[in-house]
């Protein structure tokens, strides 16, 4: 039975009239080991070819400490469902743990695989180095010279790994961080100043990686180590692990059938005996002569090319050739027809396979340099001068509306009130006006009604003075229950003596209350303005520009925006929880050509580039670092990175390489076109073909790159 990810599982029991007939050839037990977990295969090989029966993830239960007792279990559970016995064991690494001089696994590890092998009596026939293996499948895969950097992530290490052409550039492990961007740009800067590095990133592991790849691609990279964004890719788990089972199928199909039925001589890692080794430089297995890898479906004869053939036999007469060749055969000796036969034969068919199958792959390098300058351009608004940048306006009208929570916040309530008694000392009468003040500390209030206060008195045995009394409601200046005063309070009359007026309330105020509600402040208002401007800063949004898609650039610093029409749900000062405000924005826009701007740079450059260099304009890359306008008048100020490459006329290359030998090439690259780095493919891979390249100039397929 076989389950969603394609494992076999033995689900016979113990019933052996139904288990199925045991699978002929070697079983070899696969063990990746990570720093904190592994996954365990069973591998098949029969014949030529090695298949994955079934594979396990496990977690170590104490880091490496107990590995030989969690590889124990894992084996037992594997053996148990593919129903054989595991012995023979290739080991899977990433590459930090392999000690890149002495080139053996380090020396912590290989004692404890040693103590692994030994109590599980394990066979242990070598290592597979992960990078290796996953640099071979992406050049396969992409069926070109590996040009990538690739990123290889464990728990508490990353190995780092950058490809130009298929030679390895850079071999670099480095601890993680907290930063993986500062991991990576440390491994960097040990390139040369200068050097690009390949717009591709690869990303590995047997974990989820988005978040990593989330950081990569958002990172702001330096303009010195990419010539443009690089794109970011995650190679998926199965894809590993099949490059690391396709890695070993084409070793252990060597050694045990290496066409003499002899074994290489095993060498030693650490205290391991290996079968075999892997782990050199992809270009290394090229012979010296920088070919890439050979692509099996390159082999194969194409549809078009059986089409063709179908195409030329409509054109001949079988039945008069059968007749005019019979009738050579009568008059010919008929020891002498069948060599001559042969001969026809032979010669047709090598020209068959000269015209239709006979082609070849051949990649140049060109040199190229750097060129990095700050440049200043002057423009002038909708003029066209030659010399000149000719800056474009446009003035856009967007209807915006945007809404935001209120921070305002007032408070409303009621004013305490009651009655107080005016007591008036004095010997005149005394009138107490509406809005007379009276107070008693911080709080004042004020008459609500006129009254008239009496003289005052004496009593009838003059041993006392008697004040006037009147008695008038008064209310609070300010809400709030802090002015619901005790009775008996005795309060103070607008700026008259105290011994002369004063007056008591006999009871208590009442009616003071305060709470507080959110309304829009005026900050509020301000705020969304602002945001309406920025959003119709940030893009243009007629279908006018639009239409001029990436040949344009925006002096956003100069773009000016105005609302008009500007209105509001609510009033300052107004309750509630939000406003909104909507307006039309009147955005005008400066813009110029990219391609003219380009071409001024091109003719400002021409000076620095090296003598037999060109530069074209599609190799100019170019940043805004300020802008100024002074009435009509802009002055530009840009950063500029381009890229010049040698002028080689290599359309003749093609015509001038056909029928040469592989060795014939180089010689011929050097001196009539002055290069020294190239890669060539050829199919069929047969003898005296896979060495010389096709005679016709449409079996070669011709790429140039820059180096």
């Amino acid at each position: 039975m076989q389950n969603q990810s394609g494992v076999v599982y033995n689900e016979c029991m113990g019933f052996p009239f139904l288990k199925p007939k045991a699978k002929t050839g070697d079983y070899y037990f696969g063990l990746f080991l990570k720093e904190n977990k592994g996954v365990g295969c069973v591998l098949h090989k029969t014949d030529k070819k090695v298949e994955l029966l079934a594979k396990e993830h496990f977690n170590y239960t104490n880091g490496w400490e107990h590995i030989t007792e969690d590889v124990d279990n894992l084996l037992s559970r594997l053996e148990n469902r593919v129903d054989c016995h595991l012995e023979k064991t290739i080991f899977f690494f990433f590459s930090h743990f392999i000690d890149e001089k002495e080139n053996a696994i380090k020396r912590p590890y290989s004692t404890k695989i040693k103590e692994l092998t030994n109590a599980l009596s394990l066979k242990a026939i070598g290592y597979i180095e992960c990078n290796d293996a996953v640099s071979t499948y992406l050049t396969q895969y992409d069926n070109f010279p590996l040009t990538t950097i690739l990123i290889e992530i464990d728990q508490n290490n990353l190995g780092i790994f950058i490809y130009k052409s298929g030679h390895k550039k850079l071999h670099k492990i480095v601890s993680r961080t907290d930063s993986i961007i500062e991991d990576i740009l440390s491994a960097f800067m040990e390139q040369k100043e200068g050097v690009l590095l390949p717009s591709r990133i690869v990303l590995y592991n047997s974990s989820n990686l988005t978040e990593e790849s989330s950081k990569i691609i958002s990172y702001r990279w330096s303009s010195d180590l990419f010539v443009q964004t690089p794109r970011v890719e995650i190679m998926k788990e199965e894809d590993v692990l099949q490059s690391l089972i396709t890695i070993f199928e084409s070793q252990v199909c060597k050694i045990e059938h290496d066409g003499q039925g002899n074994r290489p001589p095993s060498i030693k890692e650490g205290n391991i005996v290996m079968g075999f080794t892997i782990g050199e430089d992809i270009a290394s297995a090229n012979n010296g002569d920088h070919s890439i890898v050979q692509n099996s479906k390159d082999r194969r004869v194409s549809f078009a090319d059986i089409s063709k053939i179908a195409k030329y036999s409509k054109k001949i007469n079988v039945s008069k050739f059968v007749n005019y060749f019979f009738s050579i055969k009568s008059n010919l000796n008929q020891s002498v027809f069948f060599p001559v036969l042969g001969t026809v034969i032979l010669l047709l068919s090598l020209g068959c396979i000269e015209y239709f199958f006979h082609k070849a792959k051949l990649i140049v390098l060109i040199p190229s340099q750097i060129l990095q300058k700050e440049l200043i351009l002057h423009g002038q608004v909708e003029k066209g001068a030659q010399d000149l940048v000719s800056i474009s306006v446009s003035t856009l009208s967007a209807k915006l509306s945007e809404s935001t929570q209120v921070t305002g916040k007032r408070d409303i309530g009621e004013k305490a009130k009651g009655e107080v008694m005016f007591y008036n000392y004095d010997d005149k009468e005394r009138v107490i006006s509406k809005g007379t003040l009276v107070k008693f500390d911080s709080h004042t209030f004020q008459t609500t009604a006129e009254g008239k206060v009496p003289r005052a008195t004496l009593a009838e045995d003059a041993s006392a003075k008697l004040p006037g009394k009147v008695k008038i409601p008064v209310i609070a200046d300010s809400i709030g229950p802090e002015n619901n005063l005790e009775k008996n309070t005795r309060f103070s009359v607008s700026d008259v003596s105290f011994s002369t007026l004063f007056a008591i309330n006999d009871l208590s105020f009442s009616g003071g209350t305060k709470s507080s509600v959110t309304t829009v402040s005026k900050q509020d208002i301000e705020d969304l303005k602002q945001i309406l401007i920025a959003k119709a800063e940030k893009k243009p949004q007629t279908t006018n520009l639009q239409q001029l898609g990436n040949n344009i650039d925006i002096l956003t610093d100069l773009t000016d925006v105005k609302l008009t029409d500007l209105t509001s749900s609510k009033e300052i000062g107004e309750e509630g929880d939000s406003v909104t405000i909507k307006a039309t924005a009147l955005t005008q826009y400066y813009y110029f050509s990219k391609e003219r701007v380009k071409n001024m740079i091109q003719s400002q450059l021409k000076d620095f580039i090296p003598a037999g260099y060109r530069l074209d304009t599609s190799n100019i890359d170019y940043q805004i670092k300020k802008d100024v306008k002074l009435k009509n008048d802009i002055t530009l100020t840009l950063t500029v990175k381009a890229k010049s490459i040698k002028n080689i006329n290599v359309t003749k290359i093609p015509d001038l390489v056909r029928g040469k030998q592989k060795n014939q090439i180089l010689p011929l690259l050097k001196n009539d076109f002055g290069l020294s780095d190239y890669s060539v493919e050829i199919v069929p891979d047969v003898p005296f073909i896979n060495n010389t390249l096709p005679f016709f100039e449409k079996n070669i397929k011709f790429i140039s790159q820059d180096l």
